[in-house]
């Protein structure tokens, strides 16, 4: 398969180009986030840490809710928030530049206040969703017909076109 992936790029298959996602498009979003939905909550959280963590899809969720690692993906225990100080942490064990777990990324996170604050969002994630945060446990979980499951790829990309199409 990456055989055939180098070879569409040796050849110049164009390259699909995607828009990027800017502050004033997160605060679009976020007058359609339902703050009452657990999976809205966990979105929000999960594209602010995106953003401001300049994160792919994969250090956040899973390509199916079976395939939760917690070697790789990211675990409650891979959060660190301090309320008083009003500081943070998110460690990253594992990443497309960093794929054989040759180091762990500890990227520092913090709390400014207001709609797109990070620090804020994640608290608010962990206060409200009332899934499990045992520290192997995946850090964003979503609502599923058998209790909190991992989030899955789809779930997330879903989610942010449903909301900004909204927006």
């Amino acid at each position: 398969f990456q055989a055939f992936q180098g070879v569409k790029r040796f050849f110049g298959a164009p390259s699909v180009s995607v828009m990027e996602v800017t502050l004033l498009m997160l605060l679009d979003i976020y007058q359609f986030i339902d703050r009452t939905s657990h999976d809205d909550v966990t979105l929000w959280a999960a594209f602010l840490l995106a953003f401001y963590c300049t994160l792919r899809k994969d250090n956040l969720s899973v390509g199916k809710a079976s395939a939760f690692n917690p070697r790789a993906n990211l675990t409650c225990a891979d959060l660190a928030i301090d309320s008083n100080s009003l500081r943070g942490a998110v460690t990253i064990k594992h990443a497309k530049c960093n794929q054989f777990f040759e180091k762990n990324h500890t990227i520092p996170l913090v709390d400014f206040g207001g709609t797109l604050c990070v620090v804020s969002a994640l608290a608010t994630m962990i206060h409200q969703v009332p899934c499990s945060r045992e520290p192997s446990k995946p850090l964003f979980q979503i609502t599923g017909s058998k209790g909190f499951t991992p989030m899955t790829h789809s779930f997330f990309v879903r989610g942010f076109k449903r909301l900004a199409k909204l927006a």
